[in-house]
């Protein structure tokens, strides 16, 4: 309930939810936890898209550390938190930061779920969008084709992710 509170902007709502499931979580297994690593990752989101940055960035290098320490580290739900940073970075001009973590999230991302998946063509979008930020046109121009062709192959032409990745290669 906390990310549809988050996917909706009513952060207010989503914070006291997110922040009891961490609760909760923590109470069961841990903080060594993938899911309470997910949860981090969720209440870090929550505070980026508040404005927040100085606790989603705690929050998210926190995940990311912790990720790496777990014996079996799901590397796209690391990869999640990667992407997270990214956006933080990206958001807040660091866009050295920014490249980095876009730029680990996509390897991983295609080594785990391989050059076809829309969840790699998602952080390809979100390089791209970096670039256009940046105005660095030839650099963005490849990724949005790449990431609108693998969108369009995975859910065709009527996806919501497909019309978004077609509206920000319009938009450079």
């Amino acid at each position: 309930l906390g990310e549809f509170y988050r996917e909706r902007d009513l952060f207010q709502k989503g914070e006291p939810l997110v922040l009891r499931a961490l609760a909760l979580q923590k109470k069961a297994t841990g903080e060594a936890d993938s899911t309470y690593v997910m949860l981090q990752n969720n209440l870090a989101l929550l505070y980026l898209g508040q404005a927040a940055y100085g606790k989603a960035e705690a929050l998210l290098l926190q995940a990311a550390s912790t990720h790496l320490q777990l014996p079996s580290t799901n590397k796209e739900e690391y990869a999640r938190c990667l992407l997270s940073l990214g956006a933080l970075y990206s958001e807040t001009g660091m866009y050295t930061e920014a490249e980095k973590y876009f730029l680990e999230a996509i390897q991983l991302r295609k080594s785990v779920l391989g050059e076809r998946h829309s969840d790699y063509a998602g952080a390809l979008n979100q390089l791209a969008e970096l670039y256009r930020k940046q105005s660095v046109y030839a650099k963005a121009e490849p990724l949005y084709l790449e990431a609108i062709a693998i969108r369009k192959a995975a859910a065709g032409e009527s996806d919501p992710d497909y019309a978004t990745c077609l509206n920000n290669l319009a938009l450079l």
